[in-house]
């Protein structure tokens, strides 16, 4: 039975949805200098746009005489000073490992129809709000149909957390090449997902409707070849659902069937063989993420960094951040957490098989909410197989499980028993507040983009959280400190520290190495970089020395000087640091071969520190 929504639940979650498309314009807008209209677009979408308007398949970009020359240009170890991330290398050219359909809808046209390249930043966001209306269009269909009117909160709490459960948000804060394929599979998975449930819930045979869908369906492994496991199973899903009139799937079965046909030509056209994508051309850092191979060992690895992983808590505004595990010799984990972790609530949808049965296995939604599921976890064991855990890969498979979780969830909360509905109603309501609260930190924390990128803003948000001024940590423009410095007649060490800067782990020290008679050097340690040292200066055991010492990011220098003469000027690259984090003379925990200074180092006036355009004094 087929309802209508009430006018104030309609208008709720339209003014939700799009306050949350406001927070991802936001998003995408606050993270440094984003939709950058002019200019050569160099990023990898544009060259292979570049590439298609020139004829070809490679990217417009010729690899370094010494790449080629190479006796194997895919050794990581060799090919380290040519390389470009990423890329796959080919008989002598750059080709993608993504595919093209990035380029094929949004990327060419644009091109074409403005004669400028799209901002990758811009197609990433174009992608994921796409994806989110057709995720929430889809939710509210099969509503509909089921004849499930939720209340105004429960609308708002199911567009809220369809919104920042998916992981979308996060990707938005710095998409590069990778959130671009990702989003435009979440965009064509959905815009899929959807035509596909109103064909499965027509009476009559809809030819228009099936052909929308099965384009949509079968553009998605030109985005992530993975999807493929979603079209085989709506596939099934449809023809069961046809049955009797099974001829009429053609409609449906077609546009796959050429999508498909076409990629598998790409590839071919390419490197010789239709199922190589350019994984095994792959130009990367590490072996463990060069190529993709299947094995059964990593399967629990994956459900846990995928599902289970919690995110990390810090010290530092938002108070959140992923893990980063790093490669190993069998897995690759980088910025880690699990679906279950960012959206509670997605539990009901993993055990969609334990409540499916309150419907007839053959109704049409029932058979969605099964395809849907079928083709999600696919996906998510394929990943997990793989052994490359990142944590952009959830939105590959979150959106319809989230949204099969808050189907469930407002089914209970509208269709059962007093006691259950309160409590369904609790669960959604708070899997909302818990998805808003660890969405929005972690896409304020990944990477430190926005801190990195856009430190005043950064800033002014820490403060709001109520952080001080002086504990908020940021990356190090610029430094200075004049003081008074008295070396020992008997030094306490053979190297003490003078200036501590950073966290534990990821701290800048410059020190003083005793070298044996009156001599001295100063060098600086870079916490897991190393250590470099300066050469010998002859000083005079207690007597005062100006000291002084002058550090800029933009020149990459460190200088130290005795009395106006340099001692030592040395390229260095200092962490982000706090105004409390930064220590005059004394030792660092995790640099035990640094020890407290042990002469006099007196500053008689301010350190100061420059960082996100201000300026902090310290002592």
């Amino acid at each position: 039975m087929a309802i209508v929504f009430r006018r104030e639940v309609c208008l709720g979650t339209a003014i939700t949805a799009a306050a949350v498309i406001a927070f991802y314009v936001w998003t995408t807008a606050s993270a440094g200098s984003p939709f950058q209209w002019t200019g050569i677009k160099t990023d990898y979408y544009n060259l292979l746009t570049d590439g298609f308007l020139a004829h070809h398949l490679y990217l417009k970009l010729a690899p370094a005489p010494g790449l080629v020359a190479l006796a194997d240009p895919l050794d990581p170890v060799a090919n380290a000073r040519y390389r470009v991330n990423d890329m796959s290398l080919y008989r002598g050219k750059y080709y993608m490992y993504f595919g093209p359909v990035p380029v094929l809808t949004l990327f060419l046209p644009w091109r074409l129809v403005t004669g400028r390249g799209l901002p990758e930043d811009l197609a990433a966001l174009i992608y994921v709000i796409a994806g989110y209306i057709f995720t929430l269009l889809l939710l509210f269909l099969l509503l509909d149909r089921h004849g499930i009117q939720p209340s105004r909160i429960l609308g708002a709490a199911a567009t809220v957390t369809l919104g920042l459960g998916t992981y979308g948000v996060v990707i938005l804060r710095n998409p590069n090449v990778y959130g671009v394929a990702i989003a435009a599979g979440y965009a064509f998975f959905a815009g899929g997902a959807y035509c596909f449930a109103r064909l499965m819930l027509t009476d009559k045979p809809n030819h228009r409707l099936a052909a929308m869908a099965g384009i949509w369906i079968g553009l998605t492994p030109g985005c992530r070849p993975h999807y493929v496991f979603v079209a085989l199973v709506l596939c099934v899903a449809y023809v069961w659902r046809l049955r009797r009139q099974r001829g009429e799937a053609v409609w449906f079965y077609a546009p796959i069937a050429i999508c498909g046909v076409s990629l598998l030509w790409y590839n071919f056209a390419r490197f010789g063989n239709p199922l190589e994508f350019g994984t095994n051309y792959q130009l990367t850092s590490r072996a463990v993420t060069q190529g993709v191979s299947l094995h059964l060992r990593n399967l629990a690895d994956g459900l846990y960094y995928l599902l289970l992983c919690p995110p990390r808590t810090w010290d530092q505004f938002p108070f959140l951040i992923h893990r980063f595990v790093g490669p190993s010799s069998r897995l690759f984990v980088e910025n880690a957490v699990g679906l279950l972790a960012i959206s509670p609530i997605a539990a009901a949808g993993l055990v969609l098989p334990l409540w499916i049965g309150r419907w007839k296995a053959a109704s049409p939604c029932a058979l969605i909410l099964l395809a849907l599921y079928g083709g999600a976890t696919a996906m998510l064991i394929f990943i997990s197989l793989t052994g490359l855990f990142v944590g952009r890969y959830l939105l590959d498979f979150s959106p319809a499980l989230l949204m099969v979780s808050i189907f469930g969830c407002l089914c209970c909360a509208t269709h059962s028993r007093r006691w259950l509905r309160r409590g369904a109603t609790a669960v959604m309501v708070a899997g909302c507040l818990w998805t808003t609260v660890i969405g929005t930190a972690l896409s304020l924390s990944i990477n430190d983009v926005l801190r990195d990128r856009n430190p005043r803003l950064f800033r002014t948000l820490a403060r709001w959280s109520g952080q001080s001024a002086e504990s908020i940590r940021l990356p190090v423009d610029g430094l200075t400190m004049t003081a008074g410095i008295r070396f020992p007649p008997h030094p306490g060490a053979i190297r003490e520290g003078l200036l501590l800067t950073g966290r534990p782990g990821a701290e800048d020290c410059l020190f003083v190495e005793y070298t044996g008679g009156n001599n001295v050097r100063f060098g600086y340690e870079k916490s897991a970089v190393g250590t470099t040292a300066g050469p010998q200066a002859s000083i005079v055991p207690g007597r005062e020395y100006r000291f002084d010492v002058w550090y800029s990011a933009t020149a990459q220098r460190l200088t130290v000087s005795l009395d106006g003469l340099t001692a030592w000027n040395n390229p260095a690259s200092f962490y982000p640091t706090s105004v409390k984090e930064i220590s005059i003379g004394g030792g660092w925990t995790s640099m035990p071969d640094v020890h407290p200074f042990s002469g006099l180092l007196r500053v008689p006036r301010h350190g100061i520190l420059y960082a996100a355009g201000q300026r902090a004094t310290f002592e």
